[in-house]
């Protein structure tokens, strides 16, 4: 997972601006500002590959057959959630979630990456 910092000068302008994280693509490298997937890698046996890797939706999202080639093993599944869901549940995760995200947090469980891409707008 990439994550980078971007000056915002409309957050806090009382203080000029601020720097605020920002997700980056592990596909194509740019910022993730609109619709992504978070993605990790389950072994049969239920420990999970170390790493997390984000990408936009649509073309960056076959990313998850490079993820599966190089993390996992042939037991192995690449599973995937949309970015903000997945932010929401790790807040949760946290104990602090977000009060107005609250009644969102873990509605359904995380997916399968479908080897035929239908998750994203794939063209």
């Amino acid at each position: 997972m990439t994550i980078t910092y971007t000056f915002l000068p409309h957050v806090c302008p009382e203080e000029e601006g601020l720097y605020c994280p920002q997700i980056v693509c592990d596909a194509c490298g740019k910022p993730i500002r609109d619709h992504g997937n978070t993605y990790w890698v389950a072994h049969a046996d239920g420990t999970p590959a170390p790493g997390v890797w984000h990408t936009h939706k649509g073309v960056c999202a076959r990313f998850d057959d490079e993820i599966k080639r190089r993390h996992g093993r042939e037991d192995s599944v690449v599973m995937w959630e949309e970015v903000d869901r997945w932010l929401k549940q790790l807040a949760h995760n946290l104990h602090r979630p977000l009060p107005q995200l609250r009644h969102a947090v873990a509605r359904a469980p995380a997916r399968l990456a479908a080897p035929d891409h239908q998750q994203g707008e794939v063209p």
